[in-house]
């Protein structure tokens, strides 16, 4: 089945529950870290990143977040090297599929694999991500074992 088709049979769902959609991508991402794998939550709604820090800190993961352009860029500066990334799209002056596609063409960052955790639920939304190289899909409002689970099964398989 196509990734377009793949999309369009779930898409009806999307904005009402919360959904996760994944693409199996060659060379899966062992944790780069050696104790807690890190994540970093990208989005400007302050509360969306202070409970995903909570809940993923209590589930195991260290978690940083960063919600604006200067954020983002001190947070992927820093050590240890994020293990996932979960991004959103729309930010006042940040663009999440545009981040995306900087982070796949990084040395550093481009075998990270990033989740798009976004209201932007349409199917073109989806599609664009996935084409992108988005590890991930989610769609806003998520549930948090959704997240919970999309984290644990690209960084845990």
């Amino acid at each position: 089945m196509a990734l377009t088709e793949d999309v369009e049979i779930g898409s009806s769902e999307l904005r009402t529950k919360g959904f996760f959609v994944t693409v199996p991508r060659s060379g899966a991402h062992a944790p780069l870290t050696a104790s807690k794998p890190v994540i970093i939550i990208i989005d400007d709604d302050e509360s969306v990143c202070n409970i995903l820090e909570t809940y993923l800190g209590d589930n195991g993961f260290e978690t940083r977040s960063a919600g604006n352009r200067a954020a983002i860029m001190r947070e992927l500066g820093r050590r240890p090297l994020p293990d996932l990334i979960l991004c959103d799209v729309q930010m006042p002056d940040a663009n999440g599929f545009d981040l995306l596609h900087k982070f796949r063409q990084s040395k550093v960052l481009g075998s990270v694999p990033v989740v798009m955790l976004t209201a932007h639920g349409e199917k073109d939304d989806i599609i664009r991500g996935l084409s992108l190289g988005a590890a991930g899909y989610i769609t806003k409002p998520a549930r948090l074992g959704v997240v919970k689970d999309a984290v644990r099964k690209l960084l845990m398989s």
